[in-house]
């Protein structure tokens, strides 16, 4: 519904992070949360390797969030190549579990709701769309091995290949 502030805080807000980090000289790593919208729409495919490209629209104001993780990325790139700023990049795929918000809007929070409140779940759609999901304390885990392990400069997938799914079958 934000668009021009979806897109200005993501990039503003990253920058000013950068900003900071590339004048503290004990920082020993920083990983950037992004998200696997950087790849926009996708051939239905299991596994998406990190060149993959992808295709966003940027025309489409829905792309603004998209767009704009995909700047910061280049930001975190940008620094790193500059001012040596020791930034890895996390592109987290749709996470579930504990600590989600009661009003998250995702398909898989509403259908926890339905069950939980003992209503129907109703699908709005085929339910074809599918994609990867990382429950909370895998994608923590995965942070902590790329805050110690990645190298900076380069983006990596945090998703879970094994629950790879349409909402369908969620």
């Amino acid at each position: 519904t934000n668009p021009v502030e979806t897109i200005s805080s993501i990039c503003s807000g990253t920058s000013a992070v950068l900003r900071h980090c590339a004048g503290n000289r004990k920082l020993k790593k920083m990983v950037y949360l992004s998200s696997c919208e950087v790849y926009g729409k996708v051939e239905e495919r299991l596994r998406i390797k990190e060149d993959y490209q992808g295709y966003i629209d940027p025309l489409s104001v829905r792309s603004s969030y998209s767009l704009g993780k995909r700047m910061a990325e280049c930001l975190c790139c940008s620094y790193h190549a500059e001012y040596g700023v020791p930034v890895a990049i996390a592109r987290l795929t749709q996470t579930f579990g504990a600590g989600i918000s009661a009003e998250d809007g995702r398909v898989f929070a509403q259908f926890a709701r339905s069950v939980v409140e003992g209503r129907d779940i109703i699908l709005h759609t085929e339910g074809k769309s599918s994609k990867s999901y990382i429950y909370t304390t895998d994608a923590v885990s995965a942070l902590f091995t790329l805050l110690f392990k990645a190298e900076p400069g380069r983006a990596y997938n945090v998703a879970n290949e094994d629950s790879y799914c349409s909402i369908r079958k969620i």
